[in-house]
């Protein structure tokens, strides 16, 4: 039987740095032929996604569908390998984290009612250049189908709760024990990160989008949060807790995969803010979803403000900054509509 190979991953002209990612990726796929996979379909990866002037941006990872050739079974599996990052320290983080912290956490929350599901890594190459896994494939329902979306109906209130335990448990994950396991660390300082967000990576973008009274709101109102950022204690960071890295399998089930953004963090509220940002287009989940976080953060001093702050300054602010880059005028009101709502207490922020 002929091994089928997954095409299109990456443009392919006979130089530059686009010719030596598409190398490192048949590379790697080579590995995963080696031992007995072989590439179904192809999921994400590679290709170009825009021009702006020299710099050319592809998606992040290459991600494959595979079968096995040996197996006796219909059973797929994920190949995944991170082809834009110049630090192979996030995808081993990732392999690592897989491997030796999301296993207990999901046998906990399992225990307490919450039927969360993780990528179960296979095989990786974890001390290559570029790391590259295979682990087994999540079937289900898109909770999401685009990077800002929700999918009707998909998400229920038993989701919103396993969702806030999931980033609770992660959150409490002893910082010395992940580093004992093999993960290396960046420390995010969260008010300098709002900082870039709002001042640097396209202020003139931002402030087109919202206008210069809101801006300099939000400008003023930041150099308030400081001290609060600087009493909170570190606590493991997941990075990108959004709809369009979830999966409603069909026991009811959810699955949550996409590790890659792992981090140290001064904010305890930082996965919540960024997933409250992506149910925007649901007010009863976003507002239910706050609710929960709320509560079950009772311990965490000043979370509230964290939350909100990281909802606008993080998830508002970006998705503000990709709009006005896409001329999606639709989207700069709503995020406008959202970062207002926040500030002044209303919808999901009155509770």
């Amino acid at each position: 039987m002929s091994n089928p190979k997954i095409e299109g991953f990456c443009y392919t002209p006979e130089t530059g740095i686009k010719y030596q990612l598409y190398q490192a990726c048949a590379l790697a796929l080579n590995g995963a032929e080696g031992l007995g996979f072989y590439g179904v379909e192809p999921l994400q990866g590679g290709q170009l996604l825009e021009s702006q002037g020299n710099m050319e941006i592809y998606d992040k990872s290459v991600v494959a569908k595979l079968s096995h050739l040996d197996l006796d079974t219909n059973d797929s599996f994920v190949f995944k390998m991170d082809i834009l990052n110049d630090e192979p320290r996030m995808a081993a983080n990732e392999i690592q984290f897989l491997r030796s912290v999301t296993p207990t956490i999901v046998q906990e929350l399992q225990g307490q009612g919450y039927s969360i599901v993780t990528p179960v890594v296979l095989y990786d190459a974890i001390t290559q250049e570029r790391p590259w896994m295979i682990e087994t494939f999540i079937e289900g329902t898109p909770v999401s189908k685009e990077y800002y979306g929700l999918e009707p109906g998909v998400l229920t209130a038993k989701h919103i709760e396993g969702i806030c335990a999931f980033i609770k448990a992660c959150s409490a994950f002893d910082l010395d024990r992940a580093q004992q396991n093999g993960l290396d660390l960046q420390e995010e300082d969260c008010f300098e990160s709002f900082t870039r967000n709002l001042d640097m990576y396209g202020k003139s973008a931002v402030i087109d989008a919202i206008g210069e009274e809101l801006y300099s709101q939000l400008s003023t109102l930041l150099t308030h949060l400081r001290p609060i950022f600087a009493r909170q204690t570190r606590v493991l960071g997941l990075g990108d807790v959004i709809t369009n890295n979830m999966i409603k399998i069909s026991d009811d089930s959810l699955g949550i995969f996409d590790f890659t953004s792992l981090h140290s963090t001064n904010n305890p509220a930082y996965d919540y803010g960024y997933m409250a940002e992506s149910l925007s287009i649901d007010p009863d989940l976003q507002s239910y979803f706050v609710r929960t976080a709320l509560e079950m953060n009772r311990d965490v001093p000043e979370f509230k403000d964290l939350l909100w702050a990281t909802f606008i300054y993080s998830g508002c602010i970006n998705r503000v900054r990709r709009a006005h880059r896409d001329g999606n005028e639709a989207q700069i009101l709503q995020c406008k509509e959202q970062i207002e709502m926040a500030l002044s207490g209303q919808g999901a922020w009155s509770n």
